[in-house]
């Protein structure tokens, strides 16, 4: 077990654990916008900054990513990292005003104006949609585009997300909410060659894209994408033919 110390408080976690990690198993809070459990980290959106303390040196790093050392002391809760994650904040609230979550942090940290221009975006660019197509469905469906100001998650080129499977994965990860996803039992589909189907489908309005509902190997009923997030929370890897077979049949 290695030992250390955070916000004074002296634990005992295990090797390879993340400050994130150790803090929350001893129910310290540090905030976080673009984390999940069942996803390696990527401190993208730097909001669990904290600063560490090690062999005399301090310095700040995003606790998500950065691994725990015997002796180390943490302190998640100083001038500067409070300073830090506030700017973070009000740039995000100058971004996403509307975005529920932005607008509950801004409220936590007592911000009621921001020094920025507004903006009305809905994408808060956190990358968890990436990440978990990218990593733990394996479609690589959408990714990151353009640079500074200008960036923004579409599909490949901004045309239409051809390699999406209609999981879903993308939507329950979002942390701002922006993607949205309905099933049609009567959608217009059209495909190369001008051929048009008409049957049930699932949209995912932001990737422009449309997803044929299967018919299931097991029962042969028509059946939606089934939902991976079970197994994303259990951190287990998706079953062999997972997309092939309705939810009761699995």
């Amino acid at each position: 077990m290695i030992k250390l110390t955070i916000d004074g408080k002296k634990i005992q976690t295990g090797k390879n654990t993340t400050i994130l990690m150790a803090a929350r198993e001893n129910r310290i809070k540090i905030p976080t916008l673009c984390h999940h459990d069942g996803l390696s980290p990527l401190a993208n959106c730097r909001l669990c900054v904290v600063e560490v303390t090690e062999k005399g040196r301090t310095k700040v790093v995003t606790s998500c990513n950065y691994k725990v050392a015997e002796g180390m002391s943490v302190e998640t809760k100083t001038e500067n990292i409070i300073a830090m994650r506030k700017m973070i904040v009000e740039l995000l609230a100058s971004r996403s005003p509307n975005v529920k979550l932005v607008r509950e942090l801004a409220d936590e940290m007592g911000i009621k104006d921001t020094r920025f221009v507004l903006e009305n975006e809905k994408c808060i660019l956190c990358g968890l949609c990436v990440h978990v197509c990218s990593e733990f469905i394996g479609a690589r469906a959408i990714t990151f585009s353009g640079h500074g100001s200008e960036k923004i998650v579409s599909a490949p080129l901004g045309s239409s997300a051809k390699d999406c499977l209609g999981c879903g994965a993308c939507v329950e990860v979002c942390p701002a909410q922006c993607i949205t996803m309905k099933d049609i039992e009567e959608a217009r589909t059209y495909s190369s060659g001008d051929h048009e189907h008409l049957g049930p489908a699932r949209l995912i309005h932001n990737w422009n894209v449309r997803v044929l509902w299967k018919k299931c190997r097991v029962c042969g009923n028509m059946f939606p994408p089934p939902s991976p997030m079970k197994y994303l929370k259990e951190e287990k890897p998706l079953p062999k033919q997972f997309f092939e077979t309705c939810e009761k049949c699995q």
